[in-house]
């Protein structure tokens, strides 16, 4: 129980239940209202969309009234814009009985979302030690979010999934990693339901459905498939390649790293194989951190949206509203989708006119791609802050040859926007696409191209199949399948011309890329099935299994984790109780000040001043923190109020240092040992001291 809630109070799940059902119940109304799904669709997409306008919501009105409150007014927002929508249009003139034939997909959603929520809370992967001080920070009101570690500057990240988790942390009362443990199962739940409706409805087949959601969940890479080559071969061929950390955790070679295991910090009991990892196309099963696999489902709710010719005003502001929160949730997922829907936008300057095209369609994506990016631009989030230091630097630049503006002053330019995540692009030459743990893997290099077409696995033979498709069957009801084969296009090509500050963000386009030639083209390739021959349906077949397996290795290995639950590689037992105990019990203008400054912020909710990038290497550290000496005079004057002490900390504390924090004017809050649990926790309260 300490591992869930917070409180242990039944009330507090209760509350956390409602909300969620508020803003459910609302996205269930606003799609029988809006969009006329079928029957089956409704109950499942109606709860996605519900998560997705209740995030923009809660993100929306965080500032203005702070938190819990805001969660509440959000899903409330939700609850009464479903209900207005339906009393209003009632569209289906059906009773709502109806939609209770979709209750299969919803509980194998709900199952699917607690499954994972167990697999994840056995595992501590994958910047932890980011996302769950956001996750407390954001729960105590830190919305559009400022840096955690140094609150002087923006936090420029797609922290849509993190607004939800701290819904859960606020109001129902959860810790910070159960509330992300939660967000993030709840999210790949959703995408498996979502994923079984559309490949059901594009493959006209209940066993189509089943396959291709298997393949949008676990398809991946096949990194595994160099392993049929002799070591000694393997060695020779890829001397050349820039092996980095993460590869040389399994060996020192390739060929050594892929038969070796990866041994990650608050990984689970069985470490996952190196070969069946992939960075430029991981299973959705994999994606343990960032977002998730929310910006998948966002996209399975537009595709599902989508499919209707029936678009009004109504209906196209609103999928502009959802396609403005996934610049929220993955902004490497908006900007190809926008450039794919700036071009259906101007679709008469193609070489042949659309047929069916109108200029009431015409007028209907504008108002998509206009709603969607300005909310993108004002809400907050990477976008957000990109544009602003954009502006700000325009300004500058006009100000300095003699232009001016009376009543607008150029803000000041942040520098690295909250963590080192507002950093510039550069031109990539020549092209190459970038693996996380392989290096550069140029295509005009032949060892390095047949390794990249491993990285990418068969998804790469669906490209073609379903950009010509759908470029050759442009209809208004095809807007978003057409404009999503664009993204794909966009996303890959990006990656392979573009570096970015954190190169290896950029294999998330690629990720992006596959993902969406696997949805659109798998339905495709399910109808002509029939008409293959046995050759064919062999090959296929064969493609299919190499595509999921690496999926199926890694979520056999997840599946473990379920058995070892653990808070996170920087979180123990006694980190769990100081926190149930104290949080949000401390001055909401006081600060903690830990060894490990992510530790203290998650436990308590109260960001500090360490450092100006998520890793607190020299370069990054803040003087004043590196600096700082540990004694009550000193830390007072930094601002810290209480100091957490953990027994490992104590133990190498000098004696003079232990001897001045255990001066009688420091109030010992709490000392709590838990012996092989946990050791000795130390919660000291300067405040005596001034």
């Amino acid at each position: 129980m300490l591992y869930w809630s917070r409180t242990g109070s039944f009330s507090d799940l209760i509350l956390g239940s409602l909300l969620c059902a508020g803003w459910a119940i609302g996205g269930w109304l606003v799609v029988r209202s809006l969009f006329p799904l079928r029957r089956g669709e409704r109950l499942t997409a109606g709860a996605a969309i519900g998560l997705l306008t209740f995030i923009t919501a809660s993100n929306l009105l965080v500032p203005w009234l702070g938190t819990p409150t805001a969660f509440w007014a959000a899903s409330a927002v939700v609850l009464i814009l479903g209900w207005g929508l339906y009393v209003q249009t009632r569209a289906t003139r059906l009773p709502l009985r109806h939609d209770l034939s979709g209750w299969p997909a919803l509980l194998g959603a709900a199952v699917v979302a607690v499954v994972f929520s167990l697999v994840l809370r056995g595992l501590g992967l994958f910047d932890d030690y980011l996302h769950l001080p956001l996750v407390a920070t954001m729960a105590r009101g830190n919305i559009p979010p400022r840096f955690y570690l140094d609150p002087d500057l923006h936090f420029a990240y797609h922290y849509g999934l993190q607004v939800f988790s701290a819904s859960l942390v606020s109001v129902g009362g959860l810790f910070p990693w159960s509330g992300w443990d939660l967000g993030r199962g709840v999210a790949f739940g959703l995408t498996a339901g979502l994923a079984w409706l559309w490949m059901r409805r594009m493959t006209g087949s209940r066993l189509g459905g089943w396959l291709g959601s298997l393949l949008a969940c676990l398809g991946g890479g096949t990194r595994w498939v160099l392993l049929a080559i002799p070591p000694a071969w393997l060695d020779r061929m890829t001397s050349g390649l820039d092996l980095q950390p993460t590869a040389l955790m399994a060996g020192t070679r390739l060929s050594e790293s892929l038969r070796g295991l990866l041994h990650f910090q608050g990984g689970g009991p069985v470490p996952f194989p190196f070969a069946f990892t992939n960075t430029n196309f991981s299973p959705l099963n994999y994606h343990l951190g960032s977002s998730g696999a929310l910006p998948n489902a966002t996209i399975l709710v537009l595709l599902l949206l989508a499919g209707s010719r029936r678009l009004n005003l109504g209906s196209s502001a609103f999928l502009g509203v959802l396609l403005g929160g996934l610049a929220l949730i993955a902004e490497h997922a908006f900007v190809p989708l926008c450039i794919g829907l700036s071009i259906l936008c101007f679709e008469p300057g193609w070489r042949k006119p659309v047929p069916g095209t109108s200029k009431a369609t015409s007028r209907h994506l504008w108002v998509i791609l206009l709603v969607g990016m300005l909310l993108a631009l004002v809400q907050g989030g990477y976008i957000t802050q990109a544009a602003s230091v954009f502006f700000s630097v325009c300004l500058r630049a006009l100000s300095s040859v003699g232009l001016s503006f009376p009543g607008f002053a150029a803000p000041a330019v942040p520098s690295a926007t909250g963590g080192h995540f507002l950093l510039g692009f550069g031109l990539r030459w020549p092209p190459a696409l970038l693996s996380g743990h392989l290096g550069a893997l140029s295509l005009f290099v032949p060892v390095q191209a047949a390794i990249l077409l491993a990285e990418l696995g068969p998804a790469i033979v669906l490209a073609p199949l379903a950009s010509t498709y759908f470029f050759r069957r442009r209809r208004p009801g095809l807007w978003l399948l057409t404009s999503l084969a664009v993204a794909a296009l966009s996303s890959l090509a990006i990656a392979f011309l573009f570096s970015y500050g954190v190169d290896r963000q950029t294999t998330r386009l690629s990720e992006t890329a596959l993902w969406i030639w696997l949805t659109l083209g798998f339905p495709i390739a399910w109808r002509g099935w029939q008409r293959w021959s046995f050759p064919r349906k062999l090959v296929g077949g064969l493609a299919y299994t190499a595509t999921i397996l690496g999926g199926i290795i890694l979520l056999v290995v997840e599946l473990s984790a379920i058995s070892r639950p653990q808070f996170s590689y920087f979180i123990e037992y006694g980190d769990a109780k100081i926190s149930r105990d104290y949080w949000d019990r401390i001055g909401p203008q006081d600060r903690v000040f830990d060894v490990l400054p992510e530790r203290s912020v998650t436990l308590f909710g109260r960001s500090v001043y360490a450092s100006t990038d998520v890793y607190l290497d020299t370069q990054t550290v803040l003087p004043e923190w590196a600096n700082l000496r540990i004694d009550p005079q000193a830390l007072l004057q930094a601002g810290y109020t209480y100091v957490y002490v953990d027994e490992k900390w104590w133990g190498e504390l000098p004696p003079e240092t232990r001897a001045a924090l255990e001066e009688p004017c420091v109030d010992e809050v709490d000392i709590l040992e838990f012996g092989a649990e946990g050791g000795v926790r130390r919660l000291l309260d300067l405040r005596a001291c001034r």
